[in-house]
């Protein structure tokens, strides 16, 4: 019982051990857009990276960057190269409750939900592949 006490206080110390970093990237991208000088900054400073870091800043800190917004087939938020963050957020959040499953419980039920988490994914892959018509990845 004790140990379930612990797993909210987890997710924060994750949480704020990764946040204020991202977060001063964030803020420093934004002033960095002011500061250059030269003959091509005039074309990145109006390139669409920053209309998106504008509008979509919330996404990149609260770790869904990788599912909002989700445009033609790929991300189209700001910091794009953050989609790991999320990426290994999330599975931060899902993997300490099968954990405790697995330790508490029977192994047999934890492993039987474990593939039908699997059997889930394989599923709502095939739906975006067929019934929506896109790739299931990245485009580059």
């Amino acid at each position: 019982k004790k140990c379930l006490h612990g797993i909210p206080y987890l997710y924060l110390l994750r949480y704020f051990r990764l946040t204020p970093l991202l977060a001063y990237a964030l803020f420093a991208a934004r002033i960095f857009k002011f500061a250059g000088h030269g003959a091509i900054w005039f074309h990145f400073q109006r390139s669409t990276i920053w209309a998106t870091a504008e509008k979509y800043w919330w996404a990149v800190l609260l770790y869904v960057n990788d599912y909002v917004p989700y445009k033609d087939g790929y991300s189209a938020g700001a910091f794009e190269w953050t989609w790991y963050l999320a990426n290994d957020f999330q599975f931060f959040l899902v993997t300490p409750p099968l954990i405790l499953l697995y330790i508490y419980v029977s192994k047999r039920g934890t492993v039987g939900l474990i593939l039908f988490m699997m059997a889930c994914s394989a599923v709502l892959n095939f739906r975006v592949r067929t019934f929506l018509q896109q790739d299931s990845y990245m485009r580059p």
